[in-house]
């Protein structure tokens, strides 16, 4: 038979022992056809069996991580080859990348010249490890001679809320997602050029993860991100580096955790020593350089590259109300505590601080439990997703308090600690999950408020 498609001549066709008739024939090879184009995993989502179910303007909203990958200098590399080598190239690459994509879970959203979007629609943990396969997997991928290997590929990922559906028109579709969360994904994608890094990870997608403790990764900087209200803290994955260079990077932990601190703290002086000591160990070490660089040009009368994590007080805004009169109050409370703990840190107050941390672990608790509590009664379908944030906040608050009590630390990385895991999950959950549970909730009938 022809690979070739065409309409059954026919009037029924046999399938093994079994005979159809022409419309379900023609419908079967059609659905083999189009998924070469539109891959059935977004179909499921979509909540369709076949493309011919898919008008436009069909979309369902779904938390996904989603995956951005690009292949470094393609310019130059395809100046070097004839168009039919760039284009062997591309689809060398392609052949590597789909099969672990798919063999973890991820769905392939389109294809841009060099570069795969993808989503990961269960488990972020999913996306990070095929990431670190397909990064392994191009260290042996062959390659034209006029190309120095292996290739080099960026990767993004982040974690969020999409509308995924159908876009265009009668003529001419495309199933994909759209949504805040892709933005960034591609955006951390081009900031690895920056930092010299090979993959970024959000702030999100490290409060997905069900298994952080299964990767290394280390907090690189603090970003400012549209539409939200603190500054963003991105992460780099340092296993999909060579097994030198990650050793290095590893090494280098302690030092680095407290040069980034001192560093976003304003703290300039101490950073640069800190961050030298990093490149010595660590010549690999391209983000510890890239602060190095930082620090001198702000010690020799530049200006700081850096968002300040100076002031302490974060003030509640109407903007961080989802309008459920219990869930604010409660919000408030917690903001107001997060604060004590920030003052007493400040004021190095070891006999307050205790009674604080006990009063802001069992109120958070039991705001924890109302929460979900109301979810519950309304059905809210993301239930089981703000239980895990909620369980990170309390690995996180327990992590703070370790580092508090270890005596271990000065006082400007304890303040630090505080913003990048208590602070930050606080106002981005609230802003984030939380408006879009009160959102849910006031539709389903919970009460509003004004």
């Amino acid at each position: 038979m022809s690979d070739k498609f065409h309409p059954p001549s026919r009037r029924h066709h046999h399938v093994g022992d079994i005979t159809v008739g022409v419309d379900e024939a023609y419908q079967n090879r059609a659905d083999d056809y189009f998924r070469r184009f539109v891959p059935k995993g977004l179909l499921n989502v979509l909540g369709v069996s076949n493309i011919g179910e898919v008008d436009v303007g069909r979309h369902t909203e779904c938390k996904v991580s989603v995956v951005f990958m690009d292949i470094r200098n393609f310019t130059t590399i395809s100046e070097a080859l004839t168009s039919e080598e760039t284009f062997e190239l591309i689809n060398r690459f392609l052949g590597l990348a789909i099969p672990i994509i798919d063999r973890h879970g991820g769905i392939i959203d389109k294809f841009m010249g060099d570069a795969i979007m993808a989503i990961f629609p269960n488990d972020s943990d999913e996306a990070l490890l095929a990431i670190s396969e397909i990064m392994r997997g191009l260290r042996s991928l062959e390659l034209p001679a006029q190309v120095d290997g292996p290739l080099s590929v960026g990767a993004g990922i982040n974690t969020g809320f999409v509308m995924l559906g159908a876009l265009g028109n009668y003529q001419r579709m495309e199933v994909t997602v759209v949504g805040d969360a892709v933005n960034l994904a591609s955006r951390l994608e081009s900031l690895n050029k920056t930092y010299g890094t090979t993959c970024l990870i959000s702030e999100a997608t490290l409060t997905s993860l069900e298994s952080p403790a299964q990767f290394s990764l280390r907090m690189i900087d603090r970003i400012k991100v549209k539409g939200k209200f603190r500054p963003q803290s991105i992460y780099e994955l340092t296993d999909v580096y060579l097994e030198e260079k990650a050793q290095g990077i590893s090494s280098n932990g302690v030092a680095f955790e407290n040069a980034l601190a001192n560093f976003h703290m304003d703290n300039v002086e101490k950073a640069y020593s800190l961050f030298q000591t990093c490149v010595d160990a660590s010549p690999d070490d391209h983000v510890a350089q890239i602060y190095v660089e930082r620090c001198q040009r702000f010690l020799q009368g530049g200006p700081l590259d850096s968002l300040s994590e100076s002031s302490y007080d974060v003030v509640w805004k109407d903007d961080f109300n989802v309008h459920i009169q219990s869930v604010d109050d409660e919000h408030q409370q917690l903001l107001a505590n997060v604060n004590k703990v920030v003052q007493l840190v400040r004021e190095e107050d070891g006999e307050g601080l205790p009674v604080v941390l006990d009063f802001l672990r069992d109120y958070t608790a039991e705001h924890f439990r109302n929460e979900e509590r109301l979810m519950q009664q309304y059905g809210y379908p993301y239930l089981s997703v703000q239980q895990h944030e909620h369980s990170r906040f309390i690995e996180y608050f327990n992590f703070v308090r370790e580092e508090i009590e270890s005596g271990k630390h000065d006082k400007l990385y304890l303040l630090f600690k505080i913003d990048i895991f208590l602070m930050d999950w606080l106002i981005n959950h609230t802003t984030g999950s939380d408006k879009h549970m009160g959102k849910w909730l006031i539709k389903a009938g919970c009460q509003q408020t004004a």
